[in-house]
């Protein structure tokens, strides 16, 4: 996750690694400004949904920090899903989260990434939606 905000801030700001094991502690927000449109982007990290060293309890607590970061609302959500590190029944649990902690709607204004994987997106997309679950309203 921290990877791809430094991507869309075009400079390295969070701490990332290669690694399956979650690096960012707590929510950070940089900025960048478009120069074309005259805009300005927040880009926030957060601590992961599936944090291999937090329960979820204390996930979900500092999700909360989230709040305090966006108080005006998002635009977008950018969702980074490793598939090979925890498999679907993780992936499927990380997005309920997701919908749980920002409502149904968040999939309208949401971008999936899936990463460290070498399945083609047919198979991963065939894994995903292979038994009858929440993710068929998606």
């Amino acid at each position: 996750k921290s990877f791809v905000g430094n991507r869309l801030l075009g400079r390295e700001e969070f701490l990332s690694s290669a690694s399956f094991d979650s690096c960012t502690k707590k929510c950070a927000k940089h900025c960048v400004k478009d120069g074309e449109l005259q805009t300005e982007f927040q880009v926030i990290d957060t601590v992961g949904f599936s944090d291999t060293t937090k329960s979820d309890q204390e996930v979900r607590q500092l999700l909360g920090e989230f709040a305090n970061l966006a108080p005006a609302g998002i635009h977008a959500v950018v969702v980074v899903l490793n598939l090979q590190a925890g498999g679907r029944s993780n992936a499927l649990k990380v997005l309920d989260t997701i919908e749980n902690f920002f409502g149904k709607y968040v999939w309208a204004h949401s971008v999936v990434l899936c990463n460290m994987s070498q399945r083609t997106a047919q198979e991963m997309r065939k894994d995903l939606y292979a038994s009858p679950g929440p993710h068929e309203e998606w």
